[in-house]
């Protein structure tokens, strides 16, 4: 016997469904979503830049839109779903979620790419030209000093899976946390993107100080 296949959530039932925390339509979501994205994703994201990987951009947008559901940027009225604009105002949204979270990872995608540029041309634009330090060290020790400015949830992960060479799995077994495997991806991922934010100001403040020297 074939069993009848069971219909996909509408957006405004996931919109509801993150907000009152209900697993399943995560998980169900989730799936969608990863889903979507393996098939359509090379289509409209240009996975050349080495700062992530496939995987890791799918864990950070996705985390970025459970964020915006989470914290009712994205919000339901009578079955309609909208979305809070610059100025707090509801916008009706137009895109399906799945769209949505698709141009979350085009654009975040956009944004590590001039982020990698920005972080290659880095050295040869902060170096004094009359100290010998080669580009990776000088990296490795900018990389290092804004690690510690982590939380120390942030730096722990980061540091067994980078720097020690762990996987997720090890990770899970050596940290006393009740979270799960998907929990430390998106958690990864978010710290990730502190300390890529980090990483920014930190250059911006070395150019600043070559700047005011010159």
């Amino acid at each position: 016997m074939v069993l009848p296949q069971r219909r996909e959530d509408e957006d405004w039932e996931v919109v509801e469904g993150f907000q009152r925390k209900d697993e399943e339509v995560q998980k169900r979501f989730y799936q969608r979503c990863w889903s979507y994205y393996r098939e359509h994703g090379k289509g409209v994201i240009d996975f050349r830049t080495k700062v992530e990987t496939p995987e890791d951009l799918f864990h950070e947008s996705f985390l970025r839109l459970w964020e915006e559901l989470e914290y009712r940027v994205i919000r339901v009225h009578d079955g309609e779903v909208f979305r809070l604009d610059h100025q707090g105002r509801e916008r009706k949204m137009t895109a399906s979620l799945l769209t949505f979270f698709m141009a979350i990872a085009k654009n975040r995608n956009l944004e590590l790419g001039r982020e990698e540029a920005c972080f290659e041309s880095l050295p040869a634009e902060i170096k004094d030209p009359g100290v010998e330090e080669e580009e990776e060290l000088l990296k490795e020790r900018l990389v290092s000093e804004c690690v510690s400015r982590l939380p120390k949830r942030c730096k722990d992960i980061l540091t067994m899976f980078y720097y020690q060479g762990m996987t997720l799995d090890q990770i899970l077994d050596s940290r006393e946390e009740n979270i799960s495997k998907d929990g430390l991806k998106s958690g990864k991922s978010k710290c990730m993107r502190l300390l890529k934010k980090s990483l920014m100001e930190c250059f911006k403040n070395k150019l600043k100080v070559i700047g005011n020297e010159q």
